[in-house]
């Protein structure tokens, strides 16, 4: 007889007769392959790892939808960098099936496109409709293919401070200003032959109120593409107001830089 688990493999060739005792301490004891004393323990050991097994699978598979279920909320409650967070977690529990992959995936780029980082979730929809093309997560993805900016010539670049609890304040906070300089960017078909470079400094305040929108070395010659740029500042105040974490993590005013760059 051959007994296997995923941690255990043991052959038996014959087995004892007359129902006698066998010592629990024996079944540790090592023996040769053929052997004909049985372990009547041999059994137990190959379901109790068995078991073992299936409730780490069955622990992680909870644990990822559990994840997944939490990374759903934090989308509807526009927390999207919670959300990444959480996307992030399910993947990396255990392999996903195909669907919850598509799943995962597609809601990652959701969670981009909302950011406005149109390159990032173009890449998440496509990766969906070229690998999961069955599921009900591709078509949803060509529909948001579809209402994605067309251009991706065009970079955003925020030098902001970086963990918690400034990573998610910032990543929600600019990712406004980067949709809105995306959306007058496709509004206004700006083309340039040459890459242009604009950077915009301003001070943030607690309440989430700006100041002193300024352009380093402003240029008369790209003048609209500086206009653009300050447009989607000034469009996206005020910003959401300091938790009282953020607070205690920096000083007001705080100052920001952002650089937009316009690629050919």
């Amino acid at each position: 007889m051959h007994l296997k688990s995923n941690f255990l493999s043991v052959t038996v060739e014959e087995s004892t007769g007359g129902g006698e005792a066998y010592p629990l301490s024996n079944c540790m004891q090592p023996t040769a392959r053929g052997s004909s004393a049985l372990f009547p323990c041999t059994d137990w050991l190959v379901y109790a790892m068995s078991m073992a097994t299936l409730a780490i699978f069955c622990g992680c598979a909870a644990a990822q939808h559990g994840a997944m279920n939490i990374a759903d909320k934090k989308l509807a409650q526009h927390d999207y960098s919670g959300a990444l967070a959480k996307l992030n977690e399910a993947e990396n529990y255990t392999q996903p099936s195909s669907n919850l992959q598509a799943r995962i995936s597609y809601t990652r780029g959701v969670c981009y496109q909302a950011l406005g980082w149109y390159a990032d979730a173009r890449g998440s929809f496509q990766f969906v409709t070229n690998r999961f093309p069955e599921t009900e997560y591709a078509q949803l993805s060509k529909q948001r293919l579809a209402d994605l900016p067309r251009s991706e010539a065009f970079e955003f670049v925020a030098t902001l401070e970086t963990g918690s609890p400034l990573e998610n304040y910032d990543s929600s906070a600019m990712g406004s200003v980067r949709k809105k300089w995306w959306n007058e960017v496709e509004k206004n078909g700006i083309k340039v032959k040459k890459a242009q470079v604009v950077k915009v400094t301003f001070k943030l305040f607690a309440d989430g109120h700006i100041a002193d929108v300024k352009i380093t070395d402003p240029d008369p010659a790209k003048r609209n593409l500086e206009e653009l740029a300050t447009k989607a500042i000034s469009d996206s105040a005020p910003f959401p107001q300091w938790s009282p974490e953020v607070q205690r993590a920096i000083k007001e005013p705080r100052p920001i830089s952002i650089t937009f760059t316009y690629r050919r």
